[in-house]
C-alpha cells in the first residue's frame, strides 16, 4: 500500500529537522516493513504561505555514500496515540478509526548541509483509511475519517472513498509548527500603533509600519532555528519520510502553500517523485511577497460577493444597491478598516463560508452608522448592541453583533488617540519562510510604491506589501530549483483550481502550468474556494482520482462546472450546479461536521 503525502498553504507550517510525530489508521496491507491494517492513504503536510526553496541533488545517490541513509532506513516504530497526540482531533473521529489510528516518530537531520550537526522533530500523523490535510497533522485525520463515511453508491466523493482503499494517507507538522520542533521569536521592544496604511501613506505613519517590520525581522533572523525553517529543508523532509515509509515514490496532495511545496520536491527530487495534486496553486517563480492576492479579492467582493450580498438586503440590513454595497467597507471609517479587513480575510475566500461573510458585512455597515456622529466609546457599544442586523434571524443576528462590538477598543483608541502597543505576532514560521526562500528588494520606497498603486486598484485591500519583515531579513541562501527540471524528469503532475480563487489567482495558477508540459489542470468554473479536493462533484473528485488510481492524465485543459452563488452569473461556458451532499455519505451530520472542521484549518492556516 502505497503513501500520499498532502499539503496546504497561506500562513506556515514547515517541518523541522528532528522528529516526525506520527499517527496511522490500519486497512491491510504493507507500507516498506510497517505493517498496516487498513485502506491506503496519503501524506498530508500542511505549510502556509512560503515561497519555493532551492536544493539539489537527492537523485541516484549511492546507499552506502548517503549522509542521509540512516535516517531513510530508520524503523518507524508504531504505538497507540495519547490524548496529547490527538488532541484537536473531534473525539469521534479518533472514535471511529479506533485501532487503527497510531501514532510515530520519524527523525530528520536539522542542517541538510551537515546532517550530523543534530536533529529536530516533525509532528506526523499516518493513517490507513483516510485523507490528506491540514496541520497535516490533524487534516490528515479527518480525511481519513470523511473517507470512511462516503457512500461508495453515491457520485460526488466515491473518488476519495477509492483513494482511501489503495493509499495511506499521512499527515505532519512541517518544521517549526505543531508537533514538530517549534520555532519561538521574541520582539526586542513593544510594537507600534499603525493607522490603516491603504489610506495614510504618510511618511510618519510608513516609517511606523517599517518599525515594526525590522523588530519583526530582527526578532526571528538570529534565532539558531531560523535559518533551516524554509521549503527547501521541508522538501528534503518529505522525502526522508517516504524512504522511511518503504516507498519508492512520493505521492503528494499539496493545497496553495502546499503547490509550492510539491513543485519544489519534484524540481528536487524527479525520480522519487510519483502523483502529485497541486491544488490552488501559487506563481513557482514568483517570491510570495510579490505575489499580491489585493486585486483579485477586489474582483471577488465585486463581481461575486457583492451580487450575493444583493440578494440578500431583505433579509439583512446592508445597503439596498449594488453600488452601496461595492463600497460598504471603504465608506466604513479608517480606525475600523484593519479589523475588518482581517475579519473578512478570514472567511471570504470560501464558497462555504458566504454566510460569515455577510455577516462581517453587516457588522461593517452597523460600525459606519454607529460611529457616524463620533459618540462615546460608551454610546457607541449601546448604539452597536440595540442595532437590527438580521431581523428575522437571532443566531446571525447576534453573531453580527458580536463581530460589531469587536471594535470597541479600536473605537475607543481612535477616539481618545492613546493606541495600546499592538499584541506581539505568534506566527514566527510564516514570515520565516517567505523571508528565507528568496530574495526581494530591501528598498523600503519600492514597497511603498507598490502599495500605493495597490491601494487605488483594490482599496478593500491591507496592504501587505509595507507589512513586510522580508525588507530587513538580510541575505537569502536558499537555491530554488528550477521547475524545468520537473518539467523534463519528473512524472506528470496534475493541478486542481478555483476560476475566482483570490488567495492563489488564476493567472499564477496558469504561469506555473505553462512551465509543466505535462501538467494537466482541472478548472473548476464559477467557483472561488479556495482549496478544493474533495469537491464532491464526479467531474472534480473523479478525474482526481483516476489519475492517482491509474496514473491517468485527464486532458490538459479540463473544465469542471463550479457551485455558483444564487444571483451571481456563471461562466456561460459552465453551468452553475448545486451541491448534492445527503446522499454521498453515511452519516450526512459527521461528514458535514468533519468537512467544516477541515474547511476551519484551511482558513485558519490558509
Amino acid at each position: 500500500m502505497e503513501a500520499i503525502i498532502a499539503v496546504r498553504y497561506f500562513r506556515t507550517l514547515i517541518a523541522i529537522p528532528g522528529t516526525i510525530r506520527a499517527l496511522r489508521s490500519h486497512i491491510a496491507g504493507r507500507v516498506g516493513g510497517l505493517q498496516i491494517i487498513g485502506p491506503g492513504h496519503a501524506i498530508a503536510a500542511s505549510l502556509c504561505a512560503a515561497s519555493l526553496l532551492s536544493g539539489c541533488g537527492g537523485d541516484g545517490v549511492d546507499q552506502q555514500a548517503d549522509p542521509l541513509a540512516a535516517y531513510k532506513s530508520q524503523q518507524i516504530a508504531w504505538a497507540p496515540c495519547n490524548a496529547e497526540q490527538t488532541h484537536g482531533i473531534p473525539a469521534l473521529t479518533v472514535s471511529a478509526l479506533g485501532a487503527d489510528l497510531s501514532c510515530a516518530q520519524v527523525k530528520v537531520p536539522m542542517d541538510y548541509a551537515h546532517p550530523s550537526s543534530g536533529d529536530i522533530s516533525i509532528g506526523a500523523i499516518l493513517f490507513n483509511p483516510g485523507g490528506p490535510g491540514g496541520d497535516g497533522y490533524q487534516f490528515g485525520a479527518l480525511k481519513a475519517s470523511l473517507a470512511r463515511l462516503v457512500n461508495p453508491a453515491s457520485g460526488g466523493y466515491r473518488g476519495l472513498y477509492d483513494m482511501s482503499r489503495k493509499f495511506d494517507f499521512v499527515g505532519f507538522s512541517p518544521r517549526g509548527v505543531g508537533r514538530s520542533t517549534q520555532l519561538s521569536c521574541s520582539l526586542s521592544a513593544p510594537l507600534v500603533h499603525v493607522d490603516w496604511l491603504p489610506t495614510n501613506l504618510s511618511q510618519q505613519n510608513v516609517d511606523r509600519a517599517l518599525h515594526n517590520d525590522k523588530l519583526y525581522a530582527d526578532a526571528c533572523r538570529n534565532v539558531p532555528l531560523a535559518p533551516f525553517i524554509n521549503t527547501d529543508s521541508t522538501a528534503r523532509d518529505m522525502d526522508v519520510l517516504r524512504a522511511a515509509l518503504g516507498d519508492a515514490k512520493l505521492n503528494y496532495i499539496g493545497y496553495s502553500y502546499g503547490t509550492l511545496l510539491g513543485a519544489w520536491y519534484a524540481s528536487l527530487f524527479p525520480q522519487q517523485t510519483g502523483r502529485i495534486l497541486l491544488d490552488s496553486s501559487v506563481d513557482y517563480d514568483m517570491p510570495l511577497p510579490l505575489q499580491s492576492q489585493a486585486v483579485a479579492q477586489q474582483t471577488l467582493y465585486d463581481d461575486t460577493i457583492s451580487l450575493y450580498a444583493l440578494t440578500k438586503v431583505s433579509q439583512v440590513a446592508l445597503p439596498n444597491t449594488l453600488a452601496g454595497i461595492r463600497t460598504l467597507f471603504t465608506d466604513a471609517p479608517d480606525w475600523s478598516r484593519d479589523y475588518l479587513a482581517a475579519r473578512l480575510y478570514s472567511v471570504m475566500p470560501y464558497h462555504d463560508a458566504i454566510d460569515d461573510t455577510i455577516i462581517v458585512m453587516a457588522a461593517a455597515y452597523a460600525i459606519t452608522q454607529a460611529s457616524a456622529l463620533h459618540p462615546t466609546p460608551e454610546a457607541y457599544a449601546t448604539a452597536l448592541s440595540s442595532h437590527i442586523y438580521f431581523p428575522n434571524d437571532p443566531e446571525s443576528n447576534e453573531e453580527a453583533q458580536q463581530v460589531a462590538l469587536g471594535s470597541i477598543t479600536d473605537y475607543s483608541e481612535a477616539v481618545t488617540g492613546v493606541y495600546a502597543p499592538p499584541q506581539a505576532p505568534t506566527d514566527w514560521v510564516n514570515p520565516t519562510v517567505r523571508c528565507s526562500d528568496a530574495p526581494v528588494s530591501s528598498n523600503p520606497a519600492y514597497w511603498v510604491s507598490r502599495a500605493s498603486v495597490i491601494a487605488r486598484e483594490a482599496p478593500i485591500a491591507h496592504s501587505s506589501d509595507i507589512d513586510n519583515p522580508c525588507i530587513y531579513w538580510g541575505p537569502v541562501t536558499v537555491t530554488r530549483p528550477a521547475l524545468s527540471v520537473a518539467a523534463k524528469s519528473a512524472p506528470p503532475v496534475l493541478m486542481l483550481q478555483s476560476e475566482n480563487d483570490m488567495l492563489t489567482p488564476l493567472a499564477g495558477a496558469q504561469t506555473t502550468l505553462s512551465a509543466l508540459p505535462s501538467a494537466s489542470m482541472i478548472l473548476v468554473n464559477g467557483e472561488y474556494s479556495h482549496g478544493l479536493f474533495p469537491y464532491g462533484t464526479a467531474c472534480v473528485d473523479s478525474n482526481v482520482a483516476h489519475y492517482f488510481l491509474t496514473g491517468a492524465m485527464p486532458p490538459r485543459n479540463t473544465v469542471c462546472a463550479g457551485y455558483v452563488l444564487p444571483g451571481v452569473v456563471a461562466n456561460a461556458s459552465a453551468a452553475s450546479i448545486k451541491r448534492a451532499f445527503g446522499d454521498s455519505f453515511t452519516d450526512p451530520e459527521q461528514a458535514q461536521d468533519i468537512i467544516e472542521r477541515t474547511r476551519e484549518l484551511l482558513r485558519t492556516h490558509g
